[in-house]
Formats: structure tokens, C-alpha cells, sequence
């Protein structure tokens, strides 16, 4: 509700049809519409479509190539000075993967350099209070293409 509040129109991406069904049944109207996609795909967007995009949870359920495409396609779909939010568990070593449905964690070094490959700038990382171990991210696609 707080994305709508502050945007003529939001759009949600998942990979699974129930979760989509559900979203659209719970949430759907003329301003906030919900998609099926498929990550190592083309995005079921138009190029330049979005000044903003936000990505919770979703890159470290992903294999590293298909990382790669889902933040090129992520470019993609974005206006110049667009900007990209992005939120995944950090990587810990000690830890090992936080759970047996993530493919690879990051650490917030190499999802800076994930995010700046696909062609984005000005990357800023925080660590929340409230939520450890996690990476929260920042960035921009800058005006000129890569």
C-alpha cells in the first residue's frame, strides 16, 4: 500500500502462478497488478516501463547466471535515473546458507559488484536495525547507457 501511495501504478512479479492468484485476488485493482515471470526470462515488461523497481527476497533464490540476466532485465525495464531497491541475506560464512531454498547468498562486496556489472551506479548498501544479516541496497541506472 505504502509503493501505491507514492506511484500512479505498481506492478508485482512472482515466479509462482498461486502466489500470483493470490496477490491479484487480495490486493488487484486498476493501480496495483500482479504477473507470473519466469527470472532466467525476459521480464513480461516494457523496456523503460518503471522510474522505480524493488526486489525483496527474490535474487538468492536464483543461479548466478539467471542473477546476472534478472539484474540486466531489471535494467532494462527502468527509465534513465531510475532507481532499483534490493534486499537478499548477506552471505556468512560461518553460517552457511540461511536456508535450503537459497541458491547462492552474497556478500554485500559481490552484489555491489552484481548490480554495477549490469550497468547501475551510485550503489549505496545499509544494514537495517531490526534486520542483521541481511543486504539493503541502492542504486541508480545512470543517463547514459552502458
Amino acid at each position: 500500500k505504502d509503493l501505491l501511495q507514492s506511484s500512479a501504478k505498481v506492478v508485482g512479479l512472482d515466479g509462482d502462478k498461486d502466489a500470483v492468484a493470490h496477490a491479484r485476488n487480495r490486493f488487484g485493482g486498476s493501480l496495483l497488478s500482479f504477473r507470473q515471470a519466469d527470472f532466467a526470462r525476459p521480464l513480461p515488461v516494457n523496456s523503460g516501463q518503471f522510474d522505480a523497481v524493488v526486489t525483496i527476497e527474490t535474487i538468492e533464490h536464483l543461479p548466478e547466471a539467471a542473477a546476472v540476466f534478472f539484474l540486466g532485465e531489471l535494467y532494462r525495464s527502468m527509465i534513465p535515473r531510475g532507481f532499483l531497491l534490493l534486499s537478499t541475506p548477506a552471505f556468512n560464512a560461518e553460517r552457511g546458507l540461511t536456508s535450503t531454498f537459497h541458491l547462492k547468498e552474497y556478500t554485500p562486496n559481490e552484489m555491489i559488484a552484481l548490480v554495477t556489472a549490469a550497468g547501475f551506479a551510485d550503489v549505496q548498501t545499509e544494514e537495517l536495525k531490526g534486520a542483521p544479516g541481511f543486504i539493503f541496497l541502492r542504486t541508480v541506472k545512470p543517463e547514459a547507457p552502458r
